[in-house]
């Protein structure tokens, strides 16, 4: 009864008169005469009928049709045989509890083929969440929904907004180990550009390329290298990474700086303060600056640690018990490998607030 009238064979009206027929347990006879008034139409999509097995073609579901569905044996496996021959494999069960799925399930195992079986209802369960959920599960194997039907008050249907796009590429090229510069297994130096050819250089290092290079060329090399490793520490890739921000406003904190001052000095040679990369430096500017002590114009800036060395001494060789006296960041910096986190950030607070009160008395 709900697949005809689903199938617009039968208003709801007419769908209820043959319910309501056919639950009084009416003769044939009565029930014929009871369903006279029914006008049935030709099924708008294809209806297979238990009555006759097959799909109806040439027959609309009218009296006769239901009388007979009353006292002819329901042929219902047979039906579903030819839904799964016309290539159907999703079901879903009309009723107010699923009686007939599994069935169907049994069709769908015998002739080996996977199907989608859902219900509209099931007992003692909420019957408006059960619902939705099937519905949910059509959408999903490609069934069209049609959502005003589902949304019919007075709001609107909109597209979500869009995770956005990253613009990364991420495809695997096929190269050969000429294309690569692949000669000894050796891996390229960070921020060398390829040779003509593919290859590397001879004996191409980043110091080298460093030292051939002119003022802009120096200049993009440094921030290449400073640009990936600096993404390396805060989680980033390299192109995610923008150049001009401060460095301490993408996340760098004060043991990410030093372990990022301690590479650049291993990778160039150059002490690097760390206030200096957290006091507004952002990737191009900490670029240009080395840029400048490699050229040998930028003005010698003193690693704080070298003042707080406790090892530094005199001409005559004897400790100067001066440079382990102090401040207490003093004292921390003399045990560095033992400080935790919080005693680096009070360092550095304590640094920074000298250099302030510095400030403000040559004004």
């Amino acid at each position: 009864m709900a697949a005809a009238y689903v199938a617009g064979a039968l208003t709801l009206d007419d769908a209820a008169q043959v319910i309501c027929g056919v639950g009084h347990g009416f003769e044939a006879e009565a029930l014929r005469d009871s369903l006279a008034g029914i006008r049935p139409a030709q099924p708008a999509v294809p209806m297979y009928s238990t009555v006759t097995g097959d799909r109806l073609v040439d027959r609309v579901p009218d009296a006769a049709y239901w009388v007979e569905n009353l006292c002819a044996p329901v042929l219902f496996p047979a039906a579903i045989g030819r839904l799964f021959d016309a290539g159907h494999d999703t079901f879903l069960e009309i009723s107010p509890h699923p009686i007939l799925l599994s069935e169907v399930h049994a069709g769908a195992d015998e002739r080996g083929i996977p199907s989608t079986l859902l219900r509209s209802m099931c007992r003692d369960e909420p019957e408006r969440a059960t619902m939705l959920a099937s519905l949910g599960a059509l959408y999903t194997h490609g069934q069209t929904v049609a959502w005003e039907q589902l949304h019919s008050g007075s709001g609107r249907c909109v597209p979500a907004p869009t995770y956005p796009w990253q613009r990364q590429r991420f495809w695997l090229d096929e190269r050969n180990a000429a294309e690569v510069g692949i000669n000894d297994g050796a891996p390229s130096p960070v921020g060398v550009e390829p040779a003509a050819g593919g290859a590397p250089a001879e004996g191409a290092s980043l110091n080298e390329a460093l030292r051939r290079a002119g003022r802009q060329e120096r200049q993009r090399l440094l921030e290449s290298y400073l640009g990936a490793q600096a993404a390396g520490k805060l989680g980033l890739t390299a192109a995610r990474l923008d150049t001009q921000s401060p460095l301490k406003h993408l996340g760098l904190g004060s043991l990410t700086a030093t372990k990022l001052r301690s590479e650049i000095e291993r990778d160039l040679g150059i002490d690097v303060p760390v206030i200096k990369l957290l006091d507004d430096a952002s990737v191009a500017g900490l670029a240009d600056w080395l840029a400048d002590q490699l050229s040998g114009r930028g003005s010698a800036q003193p690693d704080p640690a070298a003042a707080a060395d406790p090892s530094a001494t005199q001409p005559n060789g004897q400790t100067d018990a001066t440079h382990v006296a102090g401040p207490p960041w003093i004292d921390l910096l003399a045990q560095v490998p033992q400080v935790s986190d919080d005693d680096v950030d009070e360092l550095l607070r304590q640094v920074m607030a000298g250099q302030d009160n510095q400030d403000e008395g040559r004004c």
